[in-house]
């Protein structure tokens, strides 16, 4: 069974300062509740930065061992996909997915659609064409074949960590139309703005369990944290130098851990009376505080954040125009 080894990421600040933009979900966090969940993150067999005590603990024999800690962690903190409103569901449904390898039963990364036959992914998530295959929350036992790499010009961003750290597939044979249009996605971004990230977490039951593939969507999670917002660069320390890595860099506080990478960070707006307004702003990738790690050149080291990316510039720039190929099969 292949693990990606992708570190926990932030726990988040469970009484941050409020969302400029109400949350989609009703947050039943109480005081009691955080409390909880607080406790039980605090047991888990990791250290204050979320960084490995034991260079085995990312592997289904150490997850096992310790199985009673994480289902708590993820009972008291976590909700699943059956507890989003109906209508996130159809937003998510057809256009977000995990990424298999072989006849893994979980998902090693996340990826989108951005058209009908374009997915969106981390840079560093384990792709291989042909071999990989997604499979979408809202189709859950029907895998797709990802295919061939699509480059899209990115200019000096490219060879920046972090901002270079997104990719591009093609998906072969026949998949039902996106929802998604290219007005779903925005880099426009209001400070303390709301959000919601759903992926497949590694430490839920099930993923612990190791069981069969078609049960995977019981691995999705999602938090209802009040800190489940955006902070912009100037929100952080240490400052993110100004130029190009800062404009783009996104940092958040939403608990992410290893095999979330790739998820799309998805903005919330509700106006009283009416259903939210989603637009996806973003790309998942990394915890943001390991201070080895060699990518803090690029959106840097900022605990307790975690880091993502605007859709970068180039992406917007193909989708806007048609080149990755809107429009059916």
């Amino acid at each position: 069974m292949l693990i990606a080894v992708f570190a926990f990421a932030a726990f988040p600040q469970c009484f941050a300062a409020e969302s400029k933009e109400q949350e989609a979900q009703p947050s039943d966090i109480t005081e009691k509740s955080a409390k909880e969940c607080f406790d039980s993150f605090a047991r888990l067999p990791i250290n204050k930065r979320l960084e490995q005590n034991n260079p085995d603990m990312f592997e289904p024999t150490f997850l096992r061992i310790h199985k009673d800690l994480y289902s708590s962690y993820d009972k008291k903190c976590l909700y699943g996909w059956g507890s989003l409103h109906d209508y996130t569901r159809e937003f998510l449904g057809e256009n977000v997915g995990g990424l298999f390898s072989g006849n893994d039963p979980s998902p090693f990364c996340v990826a989108f659609r951005v058209t009908n036959d374009a997915i969106a992914t981390a840079g560093h998530c384990p792709v291989s064409p042909g071999a990989t295959a997604m499979r979408l929350y809202g189709h859950p036992g029907d895998p797709i074949t990802v295919g061939d790499k699509i480059v899209v010009p990115q200019g000096d961003a490219q060879a920046l960590p972090d901002l270079g750290d997104y990719a591009l597939y093609r998906l072969r044979g026949k998949v039902n139309p996106s929802r998604w249009t290219p007005a779903t996605f925005t880099r426009s971004i209001a400070d303390h703005q709301a959000i919601l990230i759903v992926a497949p977490s590694r430490i839920s039951p099930r993923a612990i369990a190791d069981d069969d593939v078609e049960k995977w969507l019981e691995e999705v999670r999602f938090s209802r944290m009040p800190s489940n917002q955006i902070s912009l660069p100037g929100d952080v320390q240490p400052l993110v130098p100004n130029g190009l890595p800062r404009t783009d860099c996104l940092f958040h506080q939403s608990p992410t851990l290893f095999g979330m990478s790739g998820a799309p960070i998805v903005a919330i707006t509700v106006k009283p009376g009416a259903e939210p307004i989603f637009h996806v702003i973003g790309i998942h990738l990394r915890n943001g505080f390991k201070h080895d790690d060699p990518r803090k050149k690029g959106c840097g080291a900022h605990y307790p954040y975690n880091v993502g990316i605007r859709i970068p510039a180039g992406v917007m720039a193909a989708l806007q125009s048609g080149t990755l190929g809107i429009g059916p099969n």
